[in-house]
């Protein structure tokens, strides 16, 4: 009887010792799932970060076209506000021309 016993005892460890083998695979698999997962988000996050920096690539050379002709244009309302200056100036001289001839 004891015989039988210890057998039981000896075959439900080991069946303990099966589950708990069973158990880790089990939970080894899982982790792996996750971190394949966790892989895949990772790869997302990389693809969309080289889309952002393409895209912040492609705002800079805008702002930068912008920018020449912001100064461009610039550069021609000056040039007109000196060419209003100058006409100015010779209305100037000829309203003080004409007042000089009437006195």
């Amino acid at each position: 009887m004891e015989a039988i016993i210890a057998s039981l005892i000896g075959f439900s460890g080991l069946l303990i010792g099966l589950s708990i083998a069973w158990l880790r695979a089990d939970i080894a698999r899982q982790f792996d799932k996750i971190d394949e997962r966790f892989d895949r988000i990772d790869e997302r996050f990389d693809r969309i970060d080289e889309r952002f920096d393409r895209l912040i690539d492609k705002m800079d050379e805008r702002f930068a076209r912008i920018d020449e002709r912001f100064d461009e244009v610039l550069a021609v309302i000056a040039g007109q506000g000196e060419r209003i200056a100058r006409l100015e100036g010779r209305d100037l001289a000829a309203t003080a021309a004409a007042a000089e001839t009437a006195a």
